[in-house]
C-alpha cells in the first residue's frame, strides 16, 4: 500500500453517509431535504400544468369566450377554408363522452389505414370522417351544434369572411355535422403526429 492511500474494506460506509447524525437509515439529512423540495416543487408544476389545461365539462374540452373570440378573429385573417375551424371552433362546446369521441375517432383511424395512409388528407365523404360522423350523431348534439353556430356568429359580428362561412354552416346541418365529424378526427391526427 502506497503512502496516503487507504486499504479497501468493503464494511466501511462511503463518506458522504454519516452515521448517527443520519438517522437509523444512514442517510444524509441534507439529502432528505433536497428530494423533499424537489417532491414539493413536482407538486407545483403538477399543479401549474393541471389549472392550465383545459376545463372539461361532461367530459370534453370548452373554449373560453375571449379564447373562441380571438380564434374568430385569426380565421377572418388566413387564406383558406375557415370552414374546419369554425367547425373544431363548435364542437367544443357540443356535450360529448369523451370516451365516446376517442371510440369513434379509433374506429374512423382504423378506416383510414384500411384504406391505405392513415395521414392522408381527410376527405369530407370520405368512409372515415362518414363513420365518426354517425358514431356521434344525435338529435341533442345537432341542436347543439346549431345553438353552437348562432352563438359564434353572434360572437362574429364584425367579421364577414366569418359570418360568410358561419352561414353556410347554419344553411346546412348535415353539412356542419359533417364537418364537426371531420374537425374532431383531424384533431386526432394532428395531436398524434
Amino acid at each position: 500500500m502506497r503512502d496516503g492511500e487507504r486499504e479497501h474494506d468493503p464494511k466501511r460506509r462511503p463518506p458522504d453517509v454519516r452515521g448517527s447524525e443520519a438517522g437509523e437509515a444512514g442517510v444524509d439529512p441534507q439529502c432528505e431535504q433536497r428530494s423533499a423540495d424537489a417532491e414539493h416543487q413536482q407538486e407545483g408544476l403538477d399543479r401549474h400544468v393541471r389549472d392550465k389545461r383545459p376545463r372539461r365539462r361532461a367530459g370534453y374540452a370548452k373554449i373560453a369566450r375571449v379564447e373562441a373570440l380571438r380564434w374568430l378573429e385569426q380565421l377572418e385573417q388566413v387564406d383558406y377554408d375557415a370552414l374546419p375551424g369554425l367547425a373544431l371552433l363548435a364542437a367544443h362546446a357540443l356535450n360529448f363522452d369523451e370516451n365516446a369521441v376517442q371510440a369513434a375517432r379509433r374506429r374512423a383511424l382504423l378506416l383510414l389505414a384500411a384504406g391505405g395512409d392513415p395521414h392522408r388528407e381527410l376527405e369530407l365523404d370520405g368512409r372515415a370522417v362518414e363513420s365518426m360522423s354517425a358514431d356521434l350523431d344525435s338529435s341533442d348534439r345537432r341542436s347543439e351544434l346549431a345553438a353552437a353556430l348562432a352563438g359564434l356568429q353572434a360572437e362574429a359580428a364584425a367579421l364577414p369572411r366569418v359570418q360568410a362561412a358561419l352561414g353556410i354552416l347554419v344553411a346546412d346541418e348535415e353539412l356542419a355535422w359533417r364537418w364537426v365529424a371531420c374537425a374532431l378526427l383531424a384533431e386526432e391526427l394532428a395531436e398524434g403526429a
